[in-house]
């Protein structure tokens, strides 16, 4: 495997297969594999429990390996950003624990009685997301600023820059290309999820080959169907640099060798 004094680093970028990355991780690393929140959730830990670390994992930006000592090298999955963002709106409105379905109830009066109705068991979990998707559609939800995770999300977490919601630029995907060049052993794509784990089996030397697992799906809601070209044009537009960056990424993936 790769040297026993380097830290793979895995960002963990949400809804581009990383959940299915991530077992694999665990499964060729065993207990040197962990899960981590942020940089300061590695400062908070004791040295007994960073012992034999080899491989850690989360959804936090590239920086990360600045407040890990020794030498490292950074994983990454990428998604096509209009696929990724759909996929992203609708596992946040179809679950209730996540921290952006709670911010969606609490800033619309309507939504908040449908949550009340939900909690009380008179309507289940599809159709209080059924509601959510009637007073808030893919495209305010990717253009809302609710989140940053609609903005250019790709970019930011590779770059390791986040600057404020609508802000983002081209500086952001330069640096994402150089990071990817000089700190990445390499970045993989969704769309092609079973050739990434070969060529992730290669690059890291893993002992043995990793069985094809998909997991951390979201429900299933009709919504992906009903969303118009002219919707997915303004999303791609929104998040043009991601675009580019994954373009980038793709074209690296077919030049592969």
């Amino acid at each position: 495997m790769e040297s026993e004094r380097s830290m793979l680093i895995f960002t963990h970028i949400p809804k581009s297969g990383g959940t299915s990355l991530d077992k694999i991780l665990e499964d060729q690393y065993g207990g040197k594999w962990l899960r981590v929140n942020s940089p300061d959730h590695w400062l908070s830990m004791s040295a007994a429990e960073k012992e034999g670390i080899k491989v850690v994992s989360g959804h936090f930006r590239y920086g990360i390996h600045e407040v890990i000592p020794g030498e490292h090298q950074y994983i990454s999955l990428m998604r096509e950003p209009v696929h990724r963002l759909v996929s992203h709106y609708v596992f946040a409105i179809s679950r209730p624990d996540h921290y952006i379905h709670k911010k969606l109830i609490d800033r619309d009066p309507e939504l908040k009685r449908a949550n009340l109705e939900y909690e009380m068991e008179r309507i289940d979990q599809i159709e209080l997301a059924e509601r959510i998707h009637e007073r808030c559609g893919v495209e305010d939800y990717v253009l809302s600023g609710v989140t940053t995770e609609t903005d250019n999300s790709q970019t930011r977490i590779i770059s390791g820059m986040s600057p404020p919601f609508g802000e983002c630029n081209d500086e952001m995907v330069e640096v994402a290309i150089r990071n990817i060049r000089d700190s990445y052993a390499y970045v993989g794509i969704m769309e092609r999820f079973v050739e990434s784990m070969e060529r992730f089996e290669k690059i890291l030397d893993w002992p043995m080959q990793s069985p094809t697992v998909f997991v951390n799906k979201g429900v299933e809601l009709p919504i992906s169907k009903e969303i118009s070209n002219e919707v997915k044009a303004k999303i791609r537009a929104f998040n043009r640099y991601d675009s580019k960056l994954y373009n980038h990424v793709k074209k690296e993936f077919s030049e592969w060798s």
